[in-house]
């Protein structure tokens, strides 16, 4: 990865579309606002050039893959309202700027992940049937929903 500035933004230089994308995945889940990579022409041109290619990263850095952590794949598709990409290109280089707006910040996503951690260590899942997962996710949301709707009749 090599970086360079043009003033306002680093960027960080990738050989492919795919490295590119797991960046762009792992500045998403630290819920940076503004990324930008630097890909060579030959790469944007082979994704659809200009128009597409950055799409194509955004989309594969949203890809659910075996390796993906809690805060990746399908969270993180989930995890955003909208973004933005610019674009420029010059000496058979192209950079994508993109700009994302998040429904959360990375401080609620680790309490998030800290809390799903904390119930998945109560549910003891390891060497259970699928039935006896599906069992024990039943019971603990029936508890924690019957707890709240009595919680909430004793407030009233």
């Amino acid at each position: 990865v090599h970086s360079f500035s043009n003033g306002t933004t680093r960027a960080s230089s990738f050989q492919n579309l795919e490295d590119a994308a797991a960046y762009l995945r792992d500045q998403m889940v630290a819920r940076e606002t503004t990324t930008a990579i630097q890909i060579p022409m030959t790469v944007v041109n082979a994704n659809g050039g200009l128009q597409n290619a950055p799409s194509a990263v955004f989309n594969k850095a949203l890809e659910h893959t075996e390796a993906c952590s809690g805060q990746a794949g399908d969270a993180l598709a989930a995890g955003y309202l909208k973004y933005q990409a610019s674009m420029a290109s010059s000496s058979g280089t192209a950079t994508f700027t993109y700009t994302v707006l998040y429904f959360t910040s990375a401080e609620e996503e680790q309490q998030l992940t800290e809390k799903v951690a904390e119930i998945m260590e109560k549910l003891a899942l390891s060497g259970k049937s699928d039935y006896q997962k599906a069992k024990a996710y039943g019971t603990f949301f029936s508890q924690k929903w019957l707890n709240q709707l009595i919680q909430k009749s004793i407030s009233q």
